[in-house]
């Protein structure tokens, strides 16, 4: 599936997104991926941030829990 953002903002730059697991800082971690950036996610829920890394690896993403 073709990410629903504009690809490429955020190319080659580096994210830390905390409270990644799920809310607002998993959309803000798919965000960031799908414009460009290589993630890296954390939060203190594990199974979460497997979630929204694998989200993000299906759209063609790079993250890091």
């Amino acid at each position: 599936m073709k990410s629903p953002f504009r690809d490429g903002l955020f190319a080659g730059r580096t994210a830390l997104i905390t409270g990644a697991s799920r809310g607002i800082g998993a959309a803000i971690a798919t965000a960031f991926a799908g414009l460009g950036a290589e993630v890296y996610l954390v939060a203190d829920d594990r199974a979460g941030l497997e979630q929204t890394s694998t989200a993000i690896k299906d759209f063609g993403g790079t993250a890091h829990p």
